[in-house]
């Protein structure tokens, strides 16, 4: 297995997150519909910093398990031919 698939199979899934969620994107909406304030964030347990370290590390394990799960069955081969045969 890869791992340098993995690591950019975490990143990726950040850079797409950190656009949903930015102001740019959708977060405004997303702050809306959730009822989220400015002033509720400042008070939460956690940092941005901590949330989104937390989360790379859980995208982290994601991507490993499911690298681990396709190598095991094979299916990562059978991707693979499928994609490159389109």
């Amino acid at each position: 297995m890869a791992l340098i698939s993995v690591i950019v199979a975490a990143i990726c899934s950040m850079a797409i997150g950190m656009f949903w969620y930015s102001r740019a994107g959708f977060g405004k909406s997303w702050m809306k519909e959730i009822g989220m304030t400015e002033k509720k964030m400042k008070n939460m347990a956690l940092s941005p910093a901590q949330g989104m370290t937390l989360g790379f590390l859980g995208t982290l394990l994601a991507a490993y398990v499911l690298a681990k799960v396709l190598g095991m069955t094979g299916l990562a081969g059978l991707l693979l031919e499928h994609i490159l045969a389109s």
